[in-house]
């Protein structure tokens, strides 16, 4: 039962933090358009929306999945796990920082996928005790 509450601890976080980027999936997505229809120019995007949104609905299903112990949180943690890292490998060649701001976003991109690993690995770790069924 100790090791249920562990998963729970793991699983609110990830609900929220998921809602949050989906949230900022959908307001990113109009204020692109309401800049597009002032200015007449579209913006470019250093974050596709597309990648932000997919993020949430991991980080959001795998809280779910947490929440009810099933065993799919286990595939979908890896999944937002690889997708993460690999957005950092990309973002690191293709959008350097230039500024000091973008500079301490990446630093904070960094240590949040630092514990999303955590996360993972401790819902690996959850799956092979059997608390996940």
């Amino acid at each position: 039962m100790r090791l249920a509450a562990l998963a729970y601890l793991i699983a609110g976080p990830c609900l929220v933090f998921g809602i949050l980027a989906l949230n900022q999936a959908r307001s990113s997505q109009l204020t692109a358009a309401s800049i597009e229809a002032l200015t007449g120019d579209r913006t470019p995007l250093k974050k596709p929306r597309w990648f932000v949104a997919l993020i949430g609905a991991l980080l959001s299903s795998g809280g779910l999945m947490l929440l009810a112990l099933s065993r799919w949180a286990a595939p979908i943690f890896l999944v937002g796990m690889l997708l993460a890292t690999a957005y950092l490998i990309y973002a690191s060649r293709a959008l350097p920082p230039l500024e000091e701001a973008q500079a301490l976003g990446r630093r904070r991109t960094i240590l949040a996928i630092y514990v999303y690993a955590v996360a993972t690995a401790l819902v690996l770790w959850l799956e092979s005790e059997g608390v996940l069924r």
